[in-house]
């Protein structure tokens, strides 16, 4: 893992525009959504709570005339394994190489999904953040007397998905 990510919490990469699937809903529903999106998995949602997830892999295991009657709940896994929002990304690798997993829910409280990290978030943002960190090598200086200037933002963002306000670069 690249050192510049050492200090990343998960809630910083993860996905928050979700695409989920009800335990209800037939495998072929699934595979639809997943071909649709160019998802490997979907996470299953039941009333707001993570009850299991589905991968690409568990819907070609169904026969293809059986997939409209065939309900996720019949095939999901649910025993999931999940990360916390403020875990690291390290702690996130660790766990997705372990498991050999692309993607991990991420779950606040009483398994209340409300991301998703995946191995493409991770290499997304190392490849942002290296690329501002060369942006950024060359100090900025006062034009007046040359000083190194200290630069910070103090910009704010409210999250989707519970409304608080975040500082941007804590």
């Amino acid at each position: 893992m690249s050192s510049i990510l050492k200090d990343v919490s998960v809630s910083e990469v993860m996905s928050i525009k979700l695409f989920t699937i009800s335990p209800d809903q037939s495998v072929e529903q699934a595979r639809k959504l997943m071909h649709t999106k160019h998802f490997g998995g979907l996470p299953v949602v039941d009333n707001k709570r993570l009850v299991g997830i589905v991968t690409l892999k568990d819907v070609s295991n169904v026969e293809a005339g059986k997939r409209e009657k065939t309900k996720i709940k019949d095939i999901m896994v649910k025993e999931v394994v999940t990360i916390s929002p403020k875990e690291k990304v390290s702690t996130a690798l660790e766990k997705m190489s372990k498991l050999r997993v692309m993607r991990l829910p991420v779950v606040s409280g009483v398994d209340t999904l409300i991301g998703v990290i995946t191995l493409t978030d991770i290499e997304k943002t190392s490849r942002t953040l290296k690329s501002k960190k060369l942006s950024h090598s060359k100090p900025h200086k006062c034009k007046a007397c040359g000083a190194a200037l200290n630069i910070a933002v103090s910009n704010t963002v409210k999250c989707d998905y519970c409304g608080t306000i975040n500082p941007l670069w804590a």
